[in-house]
């Protein structure tokens, strides 16, 4: 049995954890993959709907901030200025956003070191799967974001979170030689999942008053006031954020 159809808990903790609401901070259930509630949050007025919005609008942002601080520590490792290290080695990578079911994305990467000529070129020899691995993990640490919109709904600083998965991959787990194209094939099957699971609405969101008739989750209305109120001359949350954040957790969606 695949472990995609194996119930699980959602967030174990002890009994007699609670948030500032009362609500129990842990879930005990077993819930099977089917099951409506996964991706709620436990306490819908803990939760923060304005820190996710503003995370969703920065996710491109962070990505970049995440490149610029891998290039740092890849320099800093191997002993060479930053803005010498294009000429020794060439980082390549291939990467998608994927819904999760609380409606924020995570990121699937392929992370590569090249010759400074690049993908034709063979890597230094310093350039090793373990060094790579180990500056990947650095600089997803090091990531910070301030976040506009601090005059509507405070300060936030955005990061990305604790769950960092990084493995190698053989030319085996692509079925051919590591090319540009055999990683493109490779990653396209987290964007292909994306999009099987995705619902849609027939309409555009305009207002407040668009959402009433909506078939979606009271998690996914939730959020249209955060949408709504942030700035959206710059971030533009309300046409792109939310209007997406709708047409990936529609009503039927995995």
């Amino acid at each position: 049995m695949s472990s995609e159809h194996v119930p699980t808990r959602r967030r174990p903790r002890k009994a007699s954890d609670c948030c500032a609401q009362g609500v129990p901070a842990g879930c005990h259930v077993r819930h099977g993959e089917d099951d409506p509630r996964l991706g709620e949050p436990l306490c819908p007025r803990c939760y923060d709907y304005a820190g996710a919005v503003l995370w969703q609008a920065h996710a491109g942002q962070l990505w970049h901030r995440f490149v610029m601080e891998l290039r740092r520590e890849l320099a800093r490792r191997i002993g060479v200025p930053r803005e010498e290290f294009g000429e020794v080695a060439r980082l390549s990578y291939a990467k998608v956003a994927e819904y999760q079911r609380r409606g924020l994305v995570h990121f699937h990467a392929v992370v590569r070191l090249d010759g400074p000529a690049g993908p034709g070129a063979s890597p230094p020899g310093w350039a090793t799967t373990g060094l790579l691995a180990g500056a990947v993990r650095v600089a997803v640490g090091l990531v910070r974001l301030p976040a506009l919109g601090a005059d509507v709904v405070g300060r936030r600083v955005l990061r990305f979170g604790a769950q960092v998965d990084v493995r190698a991959i053989a030319s085996s787990d692509v079925g051919e030689r590591l090319t540009s194209e055999a990683v493109a094939g490779y990653i396209a099957k987290y964007a292909t999942k994306g999009a099987e699971s995705a619902g849609a609405v027939d309409r555009r969101i305009h207002n407040a008053s668009d959402l009433a008739t909506l078939p979606v989750r009271d998690h996914t209305l939730r959020i249209a006031p955060r949408c709504i109120r942030l700035p959206n001359g710059e971030l533009r949350v309300r046409r792109d954020v939310f209007n997406a954040w709708l047409d990936d957790h529609a009503e039927g969606a995995a």
